[in-house]
């Protein structure tokens, strides 16, 4: 993922120090090491080629959106279906993934920031699918 600097910066890196100036763009090879400067607001994602796209041909594409979420602190990934989630071996990055069908339901269900926190932490210590509200099986 590329990320954008707010501020001017300068980054140790494996090969020395990279400085930055605000609006530069850079790939980091370790996205761990600046997700602090993220939460910071230092740095923020560049979501290129991202076009608003309705639900309904999001859930139809095999297209993966890797997000960084300020409300939860963490990046997230939205992914069509588990089938597309399985095909790409998406499990392996050790991100909590949210399927259409998933983000749906929130939208319909979840109108509180908290909740939808709560929400996130459950299915991030837990895994498995969200259903519908009265969903049993």
């Amino acid at each position: 993922m590329k990320y954008v600097t707010n501020i001017s910066l300068s980054l140790k890196t494996s090969t020395g120090t990279l400085r930055l100036k605000a609006g530069d763009t850079f790939i980091p090879k370790n996205t761990e090491s600046i997700k602090g400067l993220v939460k910071k607001g230092k740095l923020k994602p560049v979501l290129n080629g991202i076009e608003k796209v309705a639900l309904s041909e999001f859930k139809n594409s095999t297209t993966v959106l890797r997000v960084y979420s300020s409300l939860l602190g963490e990046e997230i990934l939205f992914s069509p279906s588990p089938y597309i989630t399985f095909k790409k071996g998406l499990k392996k990055y050790g991100i909590p993934i949210y399927t259409a069908n998933e983000l749906l339901s929130i939208l319909r269900n979840v109108n509180c920031r908290d909740y939808l926190k709560k929400v996130h932490m459950t299915k991030k210590i837990l895994g498995g699918t969200l259903k519908e509200r009265g969903d049993v099986i």
